[in-house]
């Protein structure tokens, strides 16, 4: 279920995450093939955005998710854990190099530094 994926996602994000880290990091996975390779998918991004926005809809209306005043973040810590310990160790490796070459990607080396 795509609402599960996205909270999957936001878990290896952090207890807090922004709509726009998830958004981005979802779309990096899906330009991924499924041998990992950068060879692009055809997915567009209007698409995935859409896709982002309804399910954190989603798991807000649920209650899996809170509002706050930068974005969002789990509404109990043990859902946060739920959701990190339904990875294989492969899928969260890639995962965690996804997020972090897009936290790279959006701030620049030269934030990194400073």
């Amino acid at each position: 279920d795509e609402v599960m994926e996205t909270l999957k996602i936001a878990s290896l994000i952090g207890y807090r995450f922004q709509g726009n880290i998830v958004l981005e990091v979802s779309s990096r996975l899906n330009c991924l093939s499924d041998d990992g390779s950068s060879q692009p998918k055809q997915t567009s991004i209007s698409s995935v955005t859409s896709s982002v926005s309804l399910c954190l809809a989603e798991a807000l209306k649920g209650g899996f998710v809170e509002r706050t005043k930068d974005g969002y973040q789990f509404s109990h810590d043990q859902l946060q854990e739920l959701f990190q310990v339904m990875f294989d160790e492969k899928e969260e490796e890639q995962l965690h190099l996804v997020i972090g070459e897009t936290y790279l990607a959006l701030t620049g080396t030269e934030a990194m530094y400073h």
